[in-house]
C-alpha cells in the first residue's frame, strides 16, 4: 500500500525480522475503510480537540509506574502521538506511536512537533517481534473494532508482550455497535463498538490478562470503561 512505511530511516531491532503485513492485504483491516478515511478527513479537528491530555494523565502515571526504565511501549491508535510523547518525555519510556491513518501522525509531527517514532500499521498486524514489548497503551482506539474482531487483536497483544507486560485500554460503555455519522460539525462516519464490563472483562481474561485496575470514568457523552492489565 503506497505510503505504508516506518517513519524511522531504518527498522529498529525490536521489529519482527519478516516484513510486516498491512491492511492492504488479506485479511482486511479490523478498522473499517470508512473509519480510516474519516480519520484522514478530520485529522486537524481531532488533533486540536484531543491535545489536552489532562483527563488521563493520572492513568498514564499509573501505567508507567509499573514499568522498568526505558521500557518499549506501543501507543496503539496513537493519532497525533500526544500520549506517546508524554510517555517518552515524562516517564522515560521508549514509546512508539502506531496508527493506520498516516495523516494523523503527520499532523502530530509537522504541526505539533511530536518527536516520537511512528509506525503506520493496523492494530491486528503490528510489526513487532513476539515478546518484545513491555507495554501496550490503547486509549480510545479499540472501540473502533467490530465486536467479533476484538479477541483476535487481544491475542496478538498477548503474544507481543513480555511476561508481566502491561496493557492499558479505554472503551465506551454501552450495548450498541455501528456507525456514528457526524463529528466536528461535518459528515464523518466512524464505526464504534460499545462494551459492558462483564463482556469486556471475560474476553480480556480469556486472552491471558489479569486485572490491575478497573474503573468507569464519567464523560459528557457516556462513561468510559478503563482497564489496566498485566499479562498473567
Amino acid at each position: 500500500m503506497p505510503g505504508n512505511r516506518h517513519f524511522a530511516t531504518s527498522p529498529p531491532r525490536y521489529f519482527a525480522t519478516s516484513p510486516p503485513r498491512y491492511c492492504a492485504t488479506s485479511p482486511p483491516c479490523p478498522m473499517s475503510d470508512q473509519t480510516h478515511h474519516t480519520y484522514q478527513q478530520i485529522a486537524s479537528d481531532f488533533a486540536a480537540a484531543t491535545q489536552d491530555r489532562g483527563p488521563i494523565l493520572a492513568d498514564m502515571a499509573t501505567f508507567a509506574a509499573g514499568l522498568p526504565a526505558e521500557s518499549l511501549v506501543v501507543d496503539v491508535g496513537c493519532g497525533p502521538g500526544f500520549d506517546a510523547e508524554i510517555l517518552r518525555e515524562q516517564y522515560g519510556l521508549r514509546a512508539v506511536g502506531l496508527d493506520y491513518a498516516r495523516p494523523m501522525m503527520l499532523m502530530g509531527r509537522e504541526q505539533y512537533g511530536v518527536a516520537v517514532p511512528f509506525v503506520q500499521a493496523s492494530m491486528d498486524q503490528m510489526p513487532f517481534a513476539p515478546g518484545s514489548l513491555n507495554g501496550i497503551w490503547a486509549c480510545a482506539s479499540l472501540l473502533h473494532l467490530p465486536r467479533a474482531d476484538l479477541p483476535v487483536v487481544l491475542s496478538q497483544f498477548a503474544r507481543l508482550l513480555k511476561p508481566n507486560g502491561r496493557f492499558y485500554l479505554s472503551v465506551k460503555q454501552g450495548d450498541s455497535e455501528g456507525y456514528n455519522q457526524h463529528a466536528y460539525g461535518q459528515n464523518a462516519p466512524r464505526y464504534f463498538t460499545y462494551w459492558q464490563p462483564e463482556t469486556l472483562d471475560s474476553l480480556l481474561n480469556a486472552a491471558g490478562f489479569c486485572s490491575l485496575l478497573q474503573k468507569s470514568s464519567p464523560a459528557p457523552k457516556g462513561p468510559w470503561l478503563v482497564r489496566l492489565l498485566q499479562l498473567c
